[in-house]
Protein backbone atom coordinates (compact mmCIF):
# COMPACT_ATOMS: atom_id res chain seq x y z
CA UNK A 1 0.00 0.00 0.00
CA UNK A 2 1.75 3.17 -1.19
CA UNK A 3 0.36 6.20 0.58
CA UNK A 4 2.44 9.00 -0.91
CA UNK A 5 3.79 10.02 -4.26
CA UNK A 6 7.03 8.10 -4.43
CA UNK A 7 9.52 7.34 -7.20
CA UNK A 8 9.88 3.72 -8.16
CA UNK A 9 12.43 1.51 -6.52
CA UNK A 10 15.59 1.72 -8.63
CA UNK A 11 15.74 -2.07 -8.34
CA UNK A 12 12.09 -3.17 -8.39
CA UNK A 13 10.82 -4.41 -11.71
CA UNK A 14 7.72 -6.09 -12.98
CA UNK A 15 8.64 -9.71 -12.41
CA UNK A 16 8.05 -12.11 -15.25
CA UNK A 17 10.11 -15.30 -15.61
CA UNK A 18 7.09 -17.53 -15.17
CA UNK A 19 5.88 -15.82 -12.02
CA UNK A 20 3.40 -13.05 -12.73
CA UNK A 21 0.80 -13.84 -15.40
CA UNK A 22 0.11 -11.02 -17.81
CA UNK A 23 -3.31 -10.33 -19.32
CA UNK A 24 -3.72 -10.91 -23.02
CA UNK A 25 -2.45 -7.83 -24.84
CA UNK A 26 -4.06 -6.72 -28.12
CA UNK A 27 -1.74 -7.19 -31.06
CA UNK A 28 -1.87 -3.71 -32.61
CA UNK A 29 -0.91 -0.36 -31.12
CA UNK A 30 -4.41 1.00 -31.83
CA UNK A 31 -6.02 -1.95 -30.07
CA UNK A 32 -3.71 -1.55 -27.07
CA UNK A 33 -4.53 2.15 -26.87
CA UNK A 34 -8.25 1.37 -27.01
CA UNK A 35 -7.91 -1.25 -24.28
CA UNK A 36 -5.98 1.20 -22.10
CA UNK A 37 -8.62 3.91 -22.63
CA UNK A 38 -11.39 1.47 -21.77
CA UNK A 39 -9.58 0.51 -18.56
CA UNK A 40 -9.07 4.17 -17.59
CA UNK A 41 -12.79 4.79 -18.12
CA UNK A 42 -13.61 1.85 -15.86
CA UNK A 43 -11.26 3.24 -13.19
CA UNK A 44 -12.99 6.63 -13.44
CA UNK A 45 -16.37 4.97 -12.87
CA UNK A 46 -14.97 3.06 -9.90
CA UNK A 47 -13.64 6.27 -8.34
CA UNK A 48 -16.94 8.05 -8.86
CA UNK A 49 -18.67 5.14 -7.17
CA UNK A 50 -16.52 5.78 -4.11
CA UNK A 51 -17.06 9.57 -4.42
CA UNK A 52 -13.36 10.06 -5.07
CA UNK A 53 -11.65 12.73 -7.14
CA UNK A 54 -8.97 11.24 -9.39
CA UNK A 55 -6.57 14.12 -8.72
CA UNK A 56 -7.39 15.40 -5.24
CA UNK A 57 -7.70 11.99 -3.57
CA UNK A 58 -4.80 10.28 -5.32
CA UNK A 59 -2.04 9.38 -2.88
CA UNK A 60 0.41 7.73 -5.25
CA UNK A 61 1.16 4.72 -7.39
CA UNK A 62 3.60 1.86 -7.53
CA UNK A 63 4.47 -0.93 -9.94
CA UNK A 64 1.17 -2.72 -9.35
CA UNK A 65 -1.46 -0.20 -8.25
CA UNK A 66 -2.75 3.32 -7.84
CA UNK A 67 -3.82 4.36 -4.32
CA UNK A 68 -6.54 6.82 -3.31
CA UNK A 69 -7.56 8.16 0.11
CA UNK A 70 -10.88 6.97 1.52
CA UNK A 71 -10.93 9.43 4.38
CA UNK A 72 -8.31 9.37 7.12
CA UNK A 73 -8.38 5.68 7.97
CA UNK A 74 -8.74 3.76 4.70
CA UNK A 75 -7.38 3.70 1.15
CA UNK A 76 -8.64 2.31 -2.14
CA UNK A 77 -5.96 0.39 -3.99
CA UNK A 78 -6.69 0.06 -7.72
CA UNK A 79 -4.65 -2.61 -9.46
CA UNK A 80 -3.14 -1.68 -12.78
CA UNK A 81 -4.35 -3.43 -15.90
CA UNK A 82 -1.13 -5.45 -16.18
CA UNK A 83 -1.18 -6.64 -12.56
CA UNK A 84 -1.89 -10.17 -11.36
CA UNK A 85 -5.67 -10.13 -10.85
CA UNK A 86 -5.65 -12.65 -8.00
CA UNK A 87 -2.86 -11.02 -6.00
CA UNK A 88 -5.20 -8.96 -3.76
CA UNK A 89 -6.92 -12.11 -2.54
CA UNK A 90 -3.61 -13.81 -1.76
CA UNK A 91 -2.40 -10.67 0.02
CA UNK A 92 -5.57 -10.53 2.12
CA UNK A 93 -5.04 -14.08 3.40
CA UNK A 94 -1.32 -13.44 3.95
CA UNK A 95 -1.82 -10.24 5.99
CA UNK A 96 -4.48 -11.97 8.10
CA UNK A 97 -1.99 -14.72 8.99
CA UNK A 98 0.74 -12.40 10.31
CA UNK A 99 1.52 -12.17 14.02
CA UNK A 100 1.25 -8.37 14.22
CA UNK A 101 1.77 -8.20 17.97
CA UNK A 102 5.39 -9.26 17.53
CA UNK A 103 6.37 -6.22 15.44
CA UNK A 104 6.84 -2.60 16.52
CA UNK A 105 5.35 -1.33 13.26
CA UNK A 106 2.06 -1.69 11.43
CA UNK A 107 1.48 -3.82 8.35
CA UNK A 108 -1.47 -3.51 5.97
CA UNK A 109 -4.91 -4.97 6.60
CA UNK A 110 -7.18 -5.62 3.63
CA UNK A 111 -10.82 -4.99 4.48
CA UNK A 112 -12.44 -5.81 1.15
CA UNK A 113 -11.52 -6.89 -2.37
CA UNK A 114 -13.52 -6.80 -5.56
CA UNK A 115 -13.67 -6.29 -9.30
CA UNK A 116 -15.72 -3.63 -11.07
CA UNK A 117 -15.94 -3.52 -14.87
CA UNK A 118 -12.72 -5.50 -15.09
CA UNK A 119 -10.84 -3.31 -12.60
CA UNK A 120 -9.53 -5.17 -9.54
CA UNK A 121 -9.43 -3.22 -6.28
CA UNK A 122 -9.03 -3.56 -2.55
CA UNK A 123 -9.88 -1.40 0.44
CA UNK A 124 -7.12 -1.30 3.05
CA UNK A 125 -6.49 0.38 6.38
CA UNK A 126 -4.42 3.51 6.01
CA UNK A 127 -1.11 3.45 7.84
CA UNK A 128 -0.08 6.73 9.43
CA UNK A 129 2.96 8.61 8.22
CA UNK A 130 4.81 9.27 4.99
CA UNK A 131 7.00 6.98 2.94
CA UNK A 132 10.63 7.28 3.95
CA UNK A 133 11.46 8.09 0.32
CA UNK A 134 9.45 11.30 0.60
CA UNK A 135 10.30 12.05 4.21
CA UNK A 136 14.07 11.57 4.18
CA UNK A 137 14.91 14.69 2.11
CA UNK A 138 13.14 16.79 4.75
CA UNK A 139 14.93 15.26 7.71
CA UNK A 140 18.21 16.52 9.15
CA UNK A 141 20.44 15.77 12.11
CA UNK A 142 19.15 13.41 14.76
CA UNK A 143 15.73 12.98 13.13
CA UNK A 144 17.40 11.78 9.93
CA UNK A 145 19.68 9.41 11.81
CA UNK A 146 16.74 8.12 13.83
CA UNK A 147 14.81 7.34 10.66
CA UNK A 148 17.75 5.51 9.07
CA UNK A 149 18.36 3.42 12.17
CA UNK A 150 14.66 2.60 12.44
CA UNK A 151 14.70 1.58 8.76
CA UNK A 152 17.51 -0.91 9.38
CA UNK A 153 15.87 -2.14 12.59
CA UNK A 154 12.62 -2.79 10.74
CA UNK A 155 14.46 -4.80 8.09
CA UNK A 156 15.71 -7.03 10.90
CA UNK A 157 12.25 -7.26 12.48
CA UNK A 158 10.20 -8.41 9.47
CA UNK A 159 11.01 -11.99 10.47
CA UNK A 160 9.15 -11.39 13.74
CA UNK A 161 5.82 -11.31 11.92
CA UNK A 162 5.90 -15.08 12.17
CA UNK A 163 4.50 -16.25 8.84
CA UNK A 164 4.84 -19.98 8.25
CA UNK A 165 4.64 -22.08 5.11
CA UNK A 166 5.87 -25.45 3.95
CA UNK A 167 9.19 -25.10 2.17
CA UNK A 168 11.55 -22.25 1.41
CA UNK A 169 10.42 -19.90 -1.32
CA UNK A 170 7.81 -17.52 -2.63
CA UNK A 171 4.73 -16.60 -0.61
CA UNK A 172 2.57 -14.42 -2.86
CA UNK A 173 3.71 -15.30 -6.37
CA UNK A 174 1.08 -16.62 -8.77
CA UNK A 175 3.20 -19.70 -9.58
CA UNK A 176 5.53 -19.94 -6.57
CA UNK A 177 8.77 -21.86 -6.46
CA UNK A 178 9.10 -23.63 -3.09
CA UNK A 179 11.77 -26.18 -2.21
CA UNK A 180 13.11 -28.02 0.81
CA UNK A 181 16.24 -25.87 1.12
CA UNK A 182 16.95 -22.16 0.89
CA UNK A 183 19.87 -22.75 -1.47
CA UNK A 184 17.67 -24.90 -3.67
CA UNK A 185 15.06 -22.17 -3.97
CA UNK A 186 17.54 -19.35 -4.64
CA UNK A 187 19.31 -21.33 -7.36
CA UNK A 188 16.04 -22.46 -8.92
CA UNK A 189 14.61 -18.95 -9.10
CA UNK A 190 17.89 -17.40 -10.27
CA UNK A 191 18.30 -20.18 -12.85
CA UNK A 192 14.78 -19.64 -14.17
CA UNK A 193 15.45 -15.92 -14.52
CA UNK A 194 18.72 -16.59 -16.36
CA UNK A 195 17.07 -19.09 -18.71
CA UNK A 196 14.29 -16.64 -19.54
CA UNK A 197 16.74 -13.80 -20.27
CA UNK A 198 19.75 -15.62 -21.72
CA UNK A 199 19.41 -13.84 -25.05
CA UNK A 200 19.57 -10.41 -23.38
CA UNK A 201 23.00 -11.25 -22.00
CA UNK A 202 24.42 -12.46 -25.32
CA UNK A 203 27.52 -10.44 -26.15
CA UNK A 204 27.45 -8.75 -22.74
CA UNK A 205 28.38 -11.56 -20.35
CA UNK A 206 30.36 -14.64 -21.31
CA UNK A 207 29.22 -17.79 -19.46
CA UNK A 208 26.72 -16.21 -17.02
CA UNK A 209 26.10 -19.75 -15.79
CA UNK A 210 29.42 -19.47 -13.97
CA UNK A 211 27.95 -16.61 -11.91
CA UNK A 212 25.12 -18.98 -11.03
CA UNK A 213 27.73 -21.50 -9.90
CA UNK A 214 29.33 -18.78 -7.79
CA UNK A 215 25.96 -18.14 -6.17
CA UNK A 216 25.71 -21.85 -5.36
CA UNK A 217 29.16 -21.79 -3.75
CA UNK A 218 28.21 -18.80 -1.59
CA UNK A 219 24.98 -20.46 -0.50
CA UNK A 220 26.76 -23.68 0.38
CA UNK A 221 29.07 -21.72 2.68
CA UNK A 222 26.26 -19.86 4.46
CA UNK A 223 23.86 -22.77 4.98
CA UNK A 224 20.08 -22.75 5.08
CA UNK A 225 19.27 -21.36 8.51
CA UNK A 226 15.75 -21.08 9.88
CA UNK A 227 12.95 -20.39 7.37
CA UNK A 228 11.71 -16.88 8.23
CA UNK A 229 9.65 -14.21 6.53
CA UNK A 230 11.53 -12.00 4.06
CA UNK A 231 9.79 -8.92 2.62
CA UNK A 232 12.03 -9.04 -0.44
CA UNK A 233 11.35 -5.46 -1.56
CA UNK A 234 12.45 -3.65 1.58
CA UNK A 235 13.40 -0.11 0.58
CA UNK A 236 12.38 3.41 1.70
CA UNK A 237 9.19 3.70 -0.39
CA UNK A 238 7.81 0.63 1.40
CA UNK A 239 8.59 1.99 4.86
CA UNK A 240 6.28 4.55 6.51
CA UNK A 241 7.58 7.02 9.08
CA UNK A 242 6.43 10.08 11.03
CA UNK A 243 7.88 13.58 10.78
CA UNK A 244 10.19 12.96 13.76
CA UNK A 245 11.74 9.96 12.01
CA UNK A 246 9.90 7.32 14.05
CA UNK A 247 8.90 4.36 11.91
CA UNK A 248 5.17 3.59 11.66
CA UNK A 249 4.71 0.82 9.10
CA UNK A 250 6.07 -1.58 6.49
CA UNK A 251 3.93 -1.99 3.38
CA UNK A 252 3.70 -3.69 -0.03
CA UNK A 253 4.59 -7.28 0.66
CA UNK A 254 4.27 -8.85 -2.78
CA UNK A 255 5.67 -11.22 -5.41
CA UNK A 256 9.22 -10.82 -4.08
CA UNK A 257 8.18 -11.86 -0.54
CA UNK A 258 9.59 -15.24 0.46
CA UNK A 259 10.16 -17.54 3.39
CA UNK A 260 13.89 -17.98 3.68
CA UNK A 261 17.03 -16.37 5.08
CA UNK A 262 16.01 -13.19 6.93
CA UNK A 263 19.45 -11.69 6.23
CA UNK A 264 18.15 -10.99 2.72
CA UNK A 265 16.06 -8.07 4.04
CA UNK A 266 19.06 -6.63 5.88
CA UNK A 267 21.17 -6.90 2.74
CA UNK A 268 18.38 -5.55 0.59
CA UNK A 269 17.86 -2.58 2.90
CA UNK A 270 21.47 -1.62 2.14
CA UNK A 271 21.61 -2.52 -1.56
CA UNK A 272 18.28 -0.92 -2.46
CA UNK A 273 19.69 2.46 -1.41
CA UNK A 274 22.02 2.33 -4.41
CA UNK A 275 21.32 5.22 -6.74
CA UNK A 276 18.37 6.59 -4.77
CA UNK A 277 17.94 10.35 -5.04
CA UNK A 278 18.54 12.14 -1.76
CA UNK A 279 20.39 9.21 -0.16
CA UNK A 280 24.00 10.05 0.70
CA UNK A 281 27.02 7.84 1.21
CA UNK A 282 26.80 8.66 4.91
CA UNK A 283 23.17 7.50 4.96
CA UNK A 284 24.18 4.18 3.43
CA UNK A 285 26.99 3.82 5.95
CA UNK A 286 24.59 4.42 8.87
CA UNK A 287 22.21 1.75 7.54
CA UNK A 288 24.96 -0.75 6.80
CA UNK A 289 26.59 -0.36 10.22
CA UNK A 290 23.22 -0.87 11.92
CA UNK A 291 22.49 -3.89 9.73
CA UNK A 292 25.82 -5.40 10.75
CA UNK A 293 24.78 -5.01 14.38
CA UNK A 294 21.83 -7.23 13.48
CA UNK A 295 24.16 -9.86 12.01
CA UNK A 296 24.64 -8.84 8.37
CA UNK A 297 28.00 -9.88 6.90
CA UNK A 298 29.75 -9.54 3.56
CA UNK A 299 28.61 -12.96 2.33
CA UNK A 300 24.97 -11.97 2.90
CA UNK A 301 25.50 -8.86 0.79
CA UNK A 302 27.16 -10.88 -1.98
CA UNK A 303 24.39 -13.49 -2.05
CA UNK A 304 21.68 -10.83 -2.13
CA UNK A 305 23.43 -8.74 -4.79
CA UNK A 306 23.91 -11.69 -7.12
CA UNK A 307 20.40 -13.05 -6.56
CA UNK A 308 18.86 -9.64 -7.33
CA UNK A 309 21.03 -9.38 -10.43
CA UNK A 310 19.46 -12.55 -11.82
CA UNK A 311 16.03 -11.71 -10.42
CA UNK A 312 15.74 -8.38 -12.25
CA UNK A 313 17.19 -9.41 -15.61
CA UNK A 314 13.78 -8.90 -17.21
CA UNK A 315 13.67 -5.21 -16.30
CA UNK A 316 12.75 -2.68 -18.98
CA UNK A 317 14.91 0.00 -17.33
CA UNK A 318 18.34 0.43 -18.85
CA UNK A 319 20.06 1.56 -15.65
CA UNK A 320 18.84 -1.42 -13.67
CA UNK A 321 19.75 -3.84 -16.46
CA UNK A 322 23.28 -2.42 -16.54
CA UNK A 323 23.50 -2.91 -12.77
CA UNK A 324 22.46 -6.56 -13.20
CA UNK A 325 25.04 -7.11 -15.93
CA UNK A 326 27.79 -5.52 -13.85
CA UNK A 327 26.91 -7.62 -10.79
CA UNK A 328 26.97 -10.84 -12.82
CA UNK A 329 30.30 -9.91 -14.44
CA UNK A 330 31.83 -9.20 -11.04
CA UNK A 331 30.89 -12.71 -9.89
CA UNK A 332 32.80 -14.38 -12.73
Amino acid sequence: MILTRTPRNPFSATVANGQEPKPDEPASADARAAASASWRSAVARLLRGHTLDAAADRLGEGEEAEVYALGLDRVLRVQKRSADRALAGRRRAFYAALDRARAAFEVPSILDVGETDGVCWSVERRIAGTSLTDLLPRLEGQARRRALLAYADAAAAVRCLGYEQTGYGEVLAAAPIRLDTWAGFVLARAGACLAANQNRLAGLVERPDRALERLGTLLAATGDGRPELVHGDFYPANVMAREDGALSGVIDFGPLTVVGDAAMDLAGAVLYLTGMAGVTAQDRQVVQERAREHGLDDSDLEVCRLFLAFRFLDTSRDGLFRWCVDAIRQAL
